[in-house]
């Protein structure tokens, strides 16, 4: 997934909405919920379909036979997507980071003081990096 991240952004997101199958003999099949239709159509579009077969060939040292298939919600087979398990992860990061900062002394102590309340904690990500490597960026300063 992060090597077509890296090169195709697009089509490396629409892969994470897919579910794992099978992978086997150089096939990767992913199957894709009703409700991920327009991700199923980023990775099955010709142009992203010749993105994701390329920087897949280039991964694995050999050509990959990207099957994508239509899955349903009841499969037993199918586990939850990265795309879901990173929303998971991050939710479960958000309610641990709201829980502590309600309860870490100084907050309660000048929300006390002051006589205040907490209305909304927003979490900020620590910068994710870009496709691009820091070193291929423009000098500013000539």
């Amino acid at each position: 997934m992060e090597t077509v991240k890296s090169s195709h952004p697009r089509q490396g997101a629409a892969l994470s909405n897919g579910r794992l199958m099978s992978m086997k003999n150089g096939e990767i099949v992913l199957g894709f919920l009703p409700v991920a239709g327009f991700h199923r159509m980023a990775v099955n579009a010709t142009a992203g379909k010749a993105a994701v077969d390329k920087a897949l060939a280039e991964h694995f040292g050999r050509p990959v036979k990207l099957t994508v298939q239509d899955a349903s919600p009841d499969d037993p087979r199918l586990g939850p997507s990265l795309a879901d398990q990173d929303a998971q992860t991050r939710a479960a990061h958000e309610k641990n980071t709201d829980s502590k900062v309600r309860s870490h002394p100084a907050v309660r102590a000048v929300l006390k003081f002051l006589g205040g309340e907490i209305e909304h904690i927003q979490v900020y990500e620590p910068e994710r990096p870009g496709a691009v490597p820091a070193d291929d960026t423009p000098d500013d300063s000539a």
